[in-house]
């Protein structure tokens, strides 16, 4: 069976464990935070792999995954090429922003690299997460890439290769998508009971209009033709009136809302 390490057992990197382990396509070697306690810990919740202290103590694999924080990789690297074990292994980052020219000082050890994006969002509480039918964002040497597709394209993963040099962008997209779309959620729910609606129902009625549209935008090509709304229409003095009351609620609203009103002007339908 192949075997892994994961440096960085976080949020995303147990789901990744649960995932490949759950499915027998891979079984956990070490693991290694930012403290041994750390390591035990994420070793313990999954009842999986081994702890080490150091980078440098991490066990033979055939696979290494890096998921600590962006600004933590090339460290990292520089300790993982200290490393005796990890010759011909192939290690895998999983930024959605760095490419996997940041693992090349892992090449002079004979690794073959890549970076691996799942355009998902783990919550960190699914004890069986999926990456069923999740579209995920490759690039590195072919090896790696191989590698990734054969063991992830079993458990339903969509794997696509990208531009490294367009990851900035990719990434910002996954915010636009994800992040803002929960800051506007909330937004939402500031803004009822603003209107005098209590705060249980208020976010009751955001959930349930968020999972309407995102219905709607699930039944139609490109999403922008499930709007409505004002803005849609081109109800001119609907759109003043909710201007004129955030003016007096929330002057900051009144800038998200006129830039959000001159995009949907101008994305084509």
């Amino acid at each position: 069976m192949i075997t892994f390490n994961m440096i960085g057992a976080g949020r995303v990197g147990k789901a990744i464990v649960r995932i490949l382990s759950l499915s027998k396509i891979a079984q956990l070697s070490g693991v290694v935070n930012r403290t041994l306690d750390s390591s035990i810990h994420a070793c313990n919740e999954l009842r999986l792999g081994l702890a080490v202290q150091h980078i440098v103590d991490l066990p033979r694999a055939d696979l290494i995954f890096i998921t600590c924080n962006d600004d933590a990789i090339e460290n990292c690297c520089e300790n993982l090429a200290k490393n005796k074990n990890i010759n011909q292994s192939i290690v895998v980052h999983m930024s959605g922003l760095k490419t996997s020219r940041s693992l090349d000082v892992l090449k002079r050890h004979g690794c073959s690299v890549a970076s691996f994006h799942p355009m998902y969002s783990f919550s960190g509480d699914e004890k069986k997460p999926s990456l069923q039918g999740v579209y995920c964002a490759v690039e590195g040497d072919k090896k790696a890439i191989g590698f990734l597709q054969d063991i992830f394209t079993p458990v339903g993963a969509i794997l696509y290769e990208i531009d490294p040099d367009q990851k900035a962008l990719y990434h910002a997209a996954g915010v636009f998508i994800s992040n803002y779309s929960v800051v506007l959620c909330d937004m939402g729910i500031n803004l009822l009971e603003g209107s005098g609606i209590e705060a249980g129902i208020a976010s009751e009625i955001v959930k349930s209009l968020f999972m309407n549209t995102a219905n709607n935008v699930s039944k139609v090509g490109r999403p922008i033709n499930a709007l409505t709304g004002p803005a849609q229409r081109g109800d001119e003095g609907t759109i003043e009136s909710h201007l004129s009351a955030l003016k007096a609620y929330d002057h900051d609203l009144v800038k998200i809302y006129e830039i959000f009103k001159t995009v949907i002007q101008k994305v084509p339908r």
